[in-house]
């Protein structure tokens, strides 16, 4: 499955490298790759509730797009209300 999101501001390197840790260290994670200001997010299926769990709370952290997870709406939502909310 591949997510494609406008790449996060980077407040300093610090910042940049959290964010590539923990996309790294996803359940799922099979790339990432840059085209432009876009990331691409290759993640292995079938996605793992915990992948798609820490997808939202990186979103809500880095302040992404959420319409960038629309390819995750079809599987089993996550437990957390606000991310329910997002795909009614």
């Amino acid at each position: 499955m591949q997510i494609t999101v406008k790449g996060p501001r980077f407040w300093c390197q610090e910042d940049e490298d959290k964010f590539f840790e923990w996309i790294y260290s996803l359940p799922n994670y099979q790339s990432v790759t840059g085209r432009g200001l876009d990331l691409i997010i290759e993640l292995n299926e079938p996605v793992s509730q915990s992948t798609i769990n820490q997808l939202f709370v990186l979103f809500k952290r880095w302040e992404l797009d959420f319409n960038a997870l629309a390819p995750l709406n079809n599987i089993n939502k996550s437990h957390i209300a606000w991310v329910n909310e997002l795909f009614k």
